[in-house]
């Protein structure tokens, strides 16, 4: 067994049989319709050691750039034409009334639009406070 420490520092380096081995395995259990579980029990395998080296694999293909053997290449999608957009239109938000609520729970509202009533219940609000 080799004593070459992976970059990782997670160990000795698999050799490359081994991990054409677990490639193998992990290919084969994507072509079928067997749980991991009932995969690995049927070939033989530790699930724990299945799981870790479907995830070191994945890591390594990402990093690589190389595409996951067990999962089939996306296809490119072309663009035919150009994108569609929809008009929108932004108005501005007008409130229709103003709301204020006295510390006894009373509710005072006041037609946002009507500046003379407003100015007047804000009048008496601040005579109240004095």
């Amino acid at each position: 067994m080799s004593n070459v420490q992976r970059p990782s520092g997670h160990g000795p380096a698999p050799s490359a049989a081994k991990e054409r081995m677990w490639r193998q395995h992990v290919s084969r259990h994507g072509r079928n319709k067997l749980t991991v579980r009932d995969y690995c029990a049927q070939a033989g395998i530790s699930e724990p050691s299945f799981y870790a080296w479907r995830s070191e694999l994945a890591r390594r293909d990402s990093v690589t750039g190389r595409p996951a053997r067990n999962e089939p290449k996306a296809p490119r999608r072309t663009v035919t034409s150009k994108p569609r957009f929809l008009p929108v239109a932004i108005t501005p938000l007008v409130a229709s009334h103003v709301e204020v609520v006295l510390p006894s729970g009373l509710l005072i509202r006041v037609p946002a639009q009507d500046a003379s009533a407003l100015r007047t219940v804000l009048e008496l609000l601040e005579q109240r406070s004095c």
